[in-house]
């Protein structure tokens, strides 16, 4: 009986420590994708505020250069295409510029 009851005890032992050890385990796991998760969040937060600033900026430098065109061709017209010509090779590089940086990622 007492062989019977170490072993009961012995497998009860066992059976703690390994959940212990399985809820270690999933403790670390979880740290591990907070830490992630808030890395991921601030990069994010991040890029989304320079993209942010970088459009306006670019908006400012576009609407200076339509104003300083339309004032030397004289013709509002003709500066638009040039600033939408413009902004669509821009458009362009940028998407360009985005594919090889995800590739290389």
């Amino acid at each position: 009986m007492s062989v019977l009851r170490d072993l009961v005890i012995t497998v009860g032992d066992i059976l703690r420590v390994s959940g212990d050890l399985m809820r270690c385990r999933l403790e670390a796991e979880k740290k591990v994708i907070r830490r992630g998760t808030s890395r991921l969040m601030t990069r994010l937060v991040l890029g989304l505020t320079s993209l942010l600033l970088a459009a306006v900026g670019t908006g400012f430098f576009l609407y200076g250069a339509f104003v300083l065109l339309a004032r030397a061709t004289d013709s509002p017209g003709v500066a638009g295409l040039i600033i939408g010509f413009a902004m669509l090779l821009t458009a362009i590089a940028v998407i360009l510029v985005g594919r090889i940086v995800l590739s290389r990622s």
